[in-house]
């Protein structure tokens, strides 16, 4: 990757205004075939830059040219016409916009018409960023039009092409403060940084809170469990999607919006959305006090509350939502309008379009801009401008979702075989393929580094995208395709189906930048100092502490744990179909109850050796940690329970015969290889101390 930084200027001829501004423009270049435009405020630049700069190489390792813009435009039309000139530069494919600080506002006059003739429409002047996203269609005024705020820039009238060329970012001044938006601009630059390389990361999960919703009888609770999860206002996939957490206010169902929030500050999920009311100063049972001073976990959160988003309002909720000292919030969705959702367009609904979105790999803002981009259906029809007019995204729309891995091979060939992972990512890095026959079935999508092959059968099936930075290679009966067809398969090189396993609408061959960027697995954190050089544990309950080898080997009697953390140089058995026991049922004081196992050498656990829980607790309690080479595995038939990672990047997580299952995770800093019919349950751990994975 060939990246330039260069200064130039740039004259930007505003024709409808006759404003002619030059201006110092800085661009990073080389980063990829889209870019991004930055608006700060002069004032602000240099306490910043430091921020900034990294925001922008962050920007560009994510494939986005940019282009930084920091002298000030004088009114919204001359940031528009700038915009437009961008746009229509040759090989410049800009994508959005990102504006910091006090940028011009421009104002819309939108009516929400109702389809009941008994009642009557509702009109109210809003703040509008659709004026920046529209970069060809047309802004005017009536003849009788005058603005009831007392803005020059605000219109009445928007027509032609009135698509989005672009999608806008704001991160905008924070409680009027000069000071106080430094601060917290250079938070959010931190915490960005943080979020794309993986040190601030969420579990994988959908959460939706619903304070509109109460169920008096059971009857109630099922219907209205149902009408969120899958019904015609749903977020489908996420809210369909095994773990998904569905909040509303039902004692019968023991359920209560509270329990979501709480939700919210444990940090469960990483994308919220709320249905509430909503106003400049809340977002429902949220206030801008609440969210100050409570931590908020969540790291996407979309608010369908009116108003949330209206920047007139110096200290502003959605805004707080971003900027909090105790926020993780990387972007954050609401309106300047008595306006909380987006209509419904051919493509169904909106959570549906936006879901749909980003579980193709979509960025924040493509996912938007593609629902806006769709003619609305009627009645929704009736209020364009209404709902699309007043849309507000706070924070960096460049943010995909990322979803957590099940199986990750850092260093080496990730082998399906004819294997089952359901739930979560597959992976590699580094440049590795991924091949196999018949699976995974049911995980959330498979990204390759390099190559992605499917022999054998082809039967690859999956509920999310397929994206490999070299080819993708489909080979097998065109009977056996399985479901692949109903998702999206990008390849940075060509993309090989002679069975026509995948509609060619689904197919996306050569892409550059792709969504994948192979994540680093974070250090182990077993310390093996003062390890014992002698002495061999056989079987018997053991205690949490350093041991030279424990050993199933020879002996008679199953292998107990408990919770604790356990250092061994060497932990191994044979084909003897003894047991590794794990009790739970009582806590250790430092770690609860939960496991950490940490071996030095390679974990053997030959054919017939289970590990199962016996008393308390799940997969998530249970962590194993690997820092020998070579390889580490169960035999054919072995059950495992807990997240297996083996931290050296000579080593191999290998299952040597057929039939094991897995309940937990695995992640290798080497390869990964399956026997057949190898079956992975995804379940992410939750033991404190323990890493957290990409």
């Amino acid at each position: 990757m060939r990246v330039l930084r260069t200064v130039v200027a740039l004259a930007a001829a505003v024709v409808a205004t006759n404003i002619t501004t030059a201006s110092a423009q800085a661009q990073l270049s080389g980063c990829g075939n889209h870019s991004v435009a930055i608006m700060v405020e002069p004032a602000l630049v240099a306490s910043v830059r430091s921020g900034l700069d990294q925001f922008e190489n962050d920007l560009c390792a994510s494939g986005f040219n940019t282009v930084e813009h920091s002298s000030g435009f004088a009114n919204p039309p001359s940031l528009r016409a700038y915009l437009g000139e961008l746009y229509g530069q040759q090989g410049r494919n800009l994508a959005g916009a990102i504006l910091i600080g006090d940028i011009p506002h421009a104002y819309q006059w939108v009516t929400a018409h109702s389809s009941n003739p008994s009642i009557p429409s509702t009109s109210e002047e809003a703040i509008s960023f659709q004026y920046y996203a529209d970069l060809n269609g047309t802004f005017a005024k009536s003849a009788a039009y005058a603005s009831p705020g007392g803005h020059e820039y605000s219109y009445d009238l928007h027509g032609g092409d009135v698509g989005w060329e672009i999608w806008i970012g704001v991160l905008p001044r924070y409680k009027g403060d000069l000071q106080q938006t430094t601060a917290a601009i250079n938070r959010y630059f931190a915490k960005n940084h943080a979020y794309r390389s993986r040190q601030l990361q969420r579990p994988s999960v959908f959460l939706e809170i619903n304070e509109h919703f109460h169920a008096t009888t059971l009857t109630e609770h099922d219907e209205l469990m149902a009408f969120m999860r899958s019904g015609p206002y749903s977020w489908t996939p996420y809210s369909n999607a095994a773990g998904a957490r569905l909040y509303f206010d039902s004692p019968p169902g023991g359920l209560s919006v509270q329990q979501g929030y709480t939700d919210m500050q444990d940090g469960v999920a990483d994308f919220t959305v709320t249905d509430t009311h909503g106003y400049w100063g809340a977002s429902g049972q949220l206030t801008i006090a609440t969210v100050e001073t409570m931590p908020v976990k969540t790291l996407f959160f979309w608010s369908n509350g009116c108003a949330v988003g209206d920047l007139d309002h110096t200290d502003n909720f959605l805004a707080s939502m971003l900027y909090s000292p105790t926020s993780d919030v990387v972007v954050a969705k609401g309106t300047t309008n008595d306006s909380g959702g987006m209509g419904n367009n051919s493509n169904g609904f909106f959570g549906h379009n936006i879901a749909s979105a980003l579980a193709s790999g979509a960025v924040f803002g493509d996912a938007v801009r593609s629902h806006v981009n769709v003619p609305l259906i009627w009645p929704w029809s009736l209020s364009r401008e209404f709902h699309f007019g007043t849309v507000v995204i706070l924070g960096d729309p460049t943010l995909r979702r990322m979803t957590t891995y099940s199986v990750f091979a850092a260093n080496g060939l990730l082998n399906l075989a004819r294997s089952d992972v359901t739930g979560g990512l597959i992976g590699t890095a580094n440049g590795k393929n991924i091949q196999g026959g018949n699976g995974p079935t049911g995980g959330a999508g498979a990204t390759a580094d390099g190559d992605f092959l499917v022999r054998g059968g082809g039967n690859y099936m999956t509920s999310g995208n397929v994206i490999a930075n070299g080819n993708v290679i489909l080979r097998g009966g065109g009977a056996n395709c399985g479901n692949i067809g109903t998702v999206q398969v990008y390849a940075g090189g060509t993309i090989t189906d002679p069975n026509n396993c995948i509609p060619l609408a689904n197919e996306f061959p050569n892409q550059f930048p792709l969504p994948y960027v192979p994540p680093v697995l974070p250090a182990g954190i077993c310390d093996f100092t003062g390890l014992p050089t002698m002495g061999v544990t056989n079987g018997g309950v053991v205690e949490p502490g350093s041991y030279n080898r424990l050993n199933l080997a020879e002996s008679p009697n199953d292998l107990t744990l408990t919770s604790g953390v356990y250092k061994v140089r060497r932990f191994g058995g044979a084909d003897n179909g003894r047991k590794i026991k794990i009790d739970l049922s009582v806590a250790d004081g430092a770690i609860g109850n939960n496991i950490i196992i940490c071996s030095l050498e390679r974990l053997n656990l030959y054919r017939n050796i289970d590990v199962k829980l016996i008393g308390g607790g799940t997969a998530a309690n249970v962590y194993w940690e690997i820092a020998g080479s070579g390889d580490s595995g169960l035999g054919g038939g072995g059950v495992f329970v807990g997240t297996m990672y083996a931290t050296n990047a000579a080593a191999n997580i290998r299952f040597h015969l057929n039939n094991a299952t897995v309940t937990g995770a695995l992640y290798s800093g080497g390869a990964v290889s399956f026997g057949n019919s190898t079956t992975v349950n995804f379940v992410p751990h939750t033991v404190p101390g323990a890493p957290a994975f990409p």
